[in-house]
């Protein structure tokens, strides 16, 4: 399946580095931007009281903090990519977890309207003294592991594993969920290696790491009606993986460990589902101890991406096009990813110095924390697949200014909605604790769009400002001292939560 061959997957990042190069001839060199003031980050947990203070507050110092990839010295232009980083670029995130001595297991899940999803669990850390009840061998057969909640909705798992009878039913109370980004896949968690990776930091600490794919990723291209290779199966954004995706998750992972609730860690569009899940589906809210939003995509009203922009700009020819030619979907191709990864190393002078700037245009500039080798890396495992539909959400929640459904044009919006617009999502049902992290570079979620929605979420427990002023977007998962600057503080607030 991930080699199957689609124009669309080859085209978009045509654009965005045809978008990159018109922008970086009228915008200042990435040396010359300069980030806003970035008030300071309080040490330890912010109060649930000084909430309200923490995003009302705009005219703090900036912070000073100056981690160690501040003061590293320039990269050898001639330096060669280690080719254990090629390696992992190329490899599945169960064989990468393996490679480094992690235990892992595959879950399938399916969703009430039929989706199967895969979720990777890392049990423990690959030094941990707990039985080894874990296994890679993962077999094609898939027995159900109980009637959830819903009894329409039945989950799946497919570990083949041999282990003390119900093991896998339970965890030692330290369980916790990842959920990635827009075209992202659970490899986001795992890419920069151990003691740098969010998902084997969390292992390491003793957690049960659950990390889930969304539907239309490589990971979780099936449906129990629909081939993947049948437009009716793309339909759907992240409305629909908040709806039905996140409950379903939700609703396996409590039940496979044996907890009443789970704290949630997101990024991008894992918070994006989150919001609509709360808005949609609140009975689910009582499985989540706490949400961590790293870089909350809700509202993009204020986003400074170009690219953002120029995909704005185009999105009624992109939109007719899809509709006129079927392309529904951005596929995962080894094709793809493969060259992307040629494209990237640090060999590629030109063209890697190409693909930083594609980046940094639509995420904004941070090349202090940005790791050069590991970005062959990045670039073998991001696309990971999705559906035109979910980019499209996003393009118009950046026209229109607000967190609504799916815009299907007037005519259709009466048929489906019984209204000319989509409704809103009423974040005001959004009742489990949220502890909000943002960045201060962030060209895709500004300060101002996060500050609203911290306003506008009933239950704000935590608001942190990355002490690093071009903390940008991609920095929450691969910043070179992203655990000094966030991750060590997402610890203390599961720590809190759990």
């Amino acid at each position: 399946m991930e080699s199957d061959v689609s124009w669309v997957p080859v085209l978009l990042p045509a654009l965005l580095l045809l978008l990159c190069q018109y922008s970086c001839a009228t915008r200042p060199s990435p040396s010359t931007i300069l980030a806003p003031a970035l008030p300071s980050a309080a040490p330890g947990l912010a109060a649930a009281d000084d909430v309200a203070a923490a995003v009302a507050a705009t005219d703090a110092a900036p912070s000073t903090a100056a981690p160690a990839a501040a003061a590293a010295a320039p990269a050898d232009k001639y330096a060669h990519t280690p080719r254990e980083v090629l390696e992992d670029a190329s490899l599945s995130v169960p064989k990468l977890l393996k490679k480094y001595g992690y235990p892992v297991e595959n879950h399938v899940v399916m969703t009430e309207d039929g989706y199967l999803l895969t979720l990777h669990r890392v049990p423990h850390g690959a030094h941990s003294d707990s039985d080894d009840i874990n296994s890679n061998r993962v077999r094609s057969l898939r027995k159900p592991l109980r009637t959830t909640r819903n009894s329409r909705r039945r989950s799946f798992t497919s570990t083949g594993i041999k282990r003390k009878r119900g093991a896998a039913r339970h965890s030692a109370g330290r369980t916790v969920l990842l959920l990635p980004g827009m075209f992202c896949s659970s490899a986001v968690w795992f890419i920069m290696g151990p003691r740098k990776g969010l998902g084997y930091i969390l292992a390491d600490a003793g957690w049960d790491v659950w990390i889930a794919n969304p539907r239309g990723n490589r990971y979780s291209m099936g449906h129990v009606e629909i081939p993947s290779t049948d437009d009716k199966y793309w339909q759907f954004s992240w409305h629909e993986m908040g709806q039905y995706d996140v409950p379903a998750i939700l609703d396996y992972v409590t039940t496979a460990t044996d907890q009443a609730q789970v704290p949630v860690v997101g990024h991008s569009m894992g918070n994006t589902m989150m919001m609509v899940m709360g808005a949609l589906r609140p009975e689910y809210s009582r499985l989540v101890s706490v949400h961590v939003a790293l870089a909350p995509t809700v509202f993009l009203q204020h986003a400074q991406s170009p690219v953002l922009k120029g995909l704005a700009a185009l999105a009624p020819t992109v939109s007719t096009l899809t509709a006129m030619l079927g392309v529904h979907s951005l596929r995962p191709t080894l094709t793809l990813n493969e060259a992307l990864k040629q494209l990237c190393r640090e060999e590629a002078v030109v063209t890697q110095r190409i693909c930083k700037n594609a980046a940094f245009m639509l995420l904004g500039f941070d090349a202090e924390q940005l790791n050069a080798t590991m970005f062959p890396v990045i670039m073998g495992h991001v696309p990971s697949g999705g559906s035109t539909r979910t980019l499209l959400h996003y393009v118009q929640s950046f026209t229109s200014g607000d967190f609504r459904q799916f815009d299907l044009g007037a005519k259709r919006n009466l048929a489906k909605y019984g209204q000319a617009q989509p409704p809103a999502y009423n974040l005001s049902r959004v009742d489990f604790p949220v502890a909000i992290s943002v960045g201060e570079n962030d060209w895709l979620d500004s300060m101002e769009d996060v500050q609203r929605i911290a306003k506008l979420l009933p239950n704000v427990v935590d608001f942190y400002r990355v002490p690093w002023p071009k903390f940008n977007h991609m920095d929450h998962l691969f910043a070179i001292d992203a655990k000094e600057l966030e991750y060590d503080h997402v610890m203390e607030i599961l720590e809190r939560f759990s």
